[in-house]
């Protein structure tokens, strides 16, 4: 991995490697910060789900180019390949979870992919929360007989009170096939934005017409097919401007454009700033 390229970990300051298996991993955070400090230099973590619980303490995670306050009694859940960083205060306590998509059944994860997401946690919900993760904890760090299946089940819990959260005033009942298939494109999109940018080629991965695929994307979306993909380019742009040291044209050339000029209109087009200058803006 080039030295100017967003680090790619398994836990944080570990490489990933091509064959890495692991599955699960917790620790509080204050273990986590005595390791590594208070500062968590930007990084993604490509086959791995991040979930952090925050019971005290304070301070700042930049995810993507969004940043949000950490606070008490909330939750931050993170997605494979997201890029984030981490300040926080000498008292932030609480607990990291890892966990690889291999470890769940897709049917618990169809919520959570391509995506980040903050709860703030409700006094009801506190003590409910605050058992799944000290339970497992508990479970990862004895190894006793079982310790998978219990650790599992406390995820699957946890993850259920997410969709919870998220949905309480939403009947997702009949919209479910629509918001199915607006996943499935999003995954195809993360996976294909640099080198496909064709509505017609998603489409045919997702066996619909282009028509359908537009008319589901702007229902369950709010905005176009088409501005979805552009979206996820730009945002790819906006990582590698901030967290990297690759040229523009560089950067021009791993999202697809064979023109460096080109990338310079669409990059301004839409953010209404060059690449340089949204670059030396963010740094």
């Amino acid at each position: 991995m080039p030295a100017t390229d967003i680090p790619n970990y398994q836990l944080y300051g570990q490489v990933t490697k091509p064959c890495a298996d692991l599955e699960v991993h917790i620790q509080t955070i204050d273990a986590f910060n005595e390791k590594f400090g208070h500062f968590h230099h930007a990084h993604r973590h490509p086959d791995l789900y991040q979930i952090s619980w925050i019971t005290a303490g304070s301070g700042q995670h930049s995810i993507d180019t969004e940043a949000y306050e950490l606070q008490p009694n909330s939750l931050y859940v993170l997605s494979p390949s997201i890029v984030h960083t981490c300040h926080s205060s000498t008292n932030l306590a609480g607990y990291v979870l890892h966990f690889s998509p291999s470890f769940l059944s897709n049917k618990y994860l169809e919520g959570f992919q391509s995506s980040f997401q903050v709860h703030q946690v409700s006094a009801t919900d506190y003590e409910l929360v605050n058992f799944v993760f000290q339970q497992i904890h508990r479970e990862f760090n004895q190894v006793q007989t079982g310790s998978q299946q219990i650790i599992r089940a406390m995820i699957i819990t946890l993850l259920a009170y997410l969709e919870r959260s998220s949905f309480a005033a939403k009947s997702i009942a009949d919209a479910s096939n629509a918001m199915g298939l607006s996943q499935q494109f999003q995954q195809l999109v993360n996976q294909y934005f640099s080198t496909e940018k064709r509505l017609s080629f998603y489409a045919q991965q997702l066996h619909i017409s282009t028509v359908y695929l537009k008319e589901v994307i702007k229902e369950m979306t709010g905005i176009s097919a088409s501005e979805v993909i552009q979206k996820r380019i730009i945002l790819e742009a906006k990582r590698q401007l901030i967290y990297s040291q690759l040229t523009v044209s560089e950067i021009a050339y791993r999202l697809g454009f064979s023109d460096a000029n080109y990338f310079f209109k669409y990059f301004k087009r839409y953010t209404g700033k060059s690449p340089g200058s949204y670059r030396k803006e963010r740094k």
